[in-house]
This record gives structure tokens, sequence and C-alpha cells, in this order.
């Protein structure tokens, strides 16, 4: 199955706003949508019947460098190539978001993760953004 980049943001756009089918770990969120009509016919004319879509991102807040950043790309491309094609659904575009606790952990355990998520084994534990407790106004005395 061909791998194609997803690089216009109005399809990463699209892509998070759709958190149904998103699933959450601890070292990165997996989004998935299904491939817009126009990509498929433009596929369809250079001969690629059966791809999906791949984004990645990796935010300046999690890695301060561009060595960094491309580090963390390429592991998480590297392990998108090495799922069993199986797992993958024809069409469907992919958006992986790194998390912080991706940066010191091992490539099995990306790809552990990785298949974890689309095999719907992982439940939406980890949320996307953490919530403060508000405090009370209470009147001190």
């Amino acid at each position: 199955m061909l791998i194609l980049t997803i690089k216009a943001r109005k399809d990463f756009v699209d892509i998070q706003k759709n958190k149904d089918n998103a699933c959450y770990t601890p070292k990165l969120i997996l989004l998935t949508k299904k491939t817009p009509k126009k990509y498929i016919e433009v596929t369809a004319k250079r001969r690629a019947g059966e791809f999906v879509r791949l984004g990645l991102t990796v935010t300046k807040k999690l890695e301060k460098t561009a060595i960094g950043r491309n580090r963390i790309k390429r592991q998480l491309r590297e392990a998108f190539k090495k799922l069993n094609p199986n797992l993958l659904k024809n069409h469907i575009d992919y958006q992986i978001i790194a998390r912080k606790r991706i940066i010191d952990t091992e490539f099995k355990c990306i790809i552990k993760d990785l298949e974890d998520c689309l095999n719907n084994k992982v439940k939406e534990g980890f949320p996307l953004k953490r919530t403060k407790k508000k405090k009370s106004l209470k009147a001190k005395s």
C-alpha cells in the first residue's frame, strides 16, 4: 500500500475537526478521516489504487530544535511504514500528533502504540488537553 503525505493546512484542520475517530495515548494522538474525493480522483489518474495519506505534527513546544522535531517525525514515519498493511484501511487520512512522552520513547513502543490505536485497544483515557482545577473565589478573612 502506498503512503502519501498530507501537506495542506486545510487537510490537517479538517482531520482535527473530526474528534470521533481519535485515539489518545501518552505518547501520541492518532486522528483518522476518510480521504476527500478530489485526492482519490487525482491518484486514480496516476494509477495508485490503494493508498493512505499520513500527516505528522510535532510542535515547537514539544521540541525546541528543528533537528529534534525532524528526528521525531522520521521515527513516526518509519513506525507507520513498519505497521502491518492489514491494519491500514484504504483511502483513509491518518494524522499523528506527537506528545511530550515520545521524546524518550523506544521505537518499539511507538509501533506498539500505533498498532493498539489501529486495533481500537486504547480507551480514551488520555485527553488532548489537561483541565486545570478552578480555584474557589472565597474571600480571605
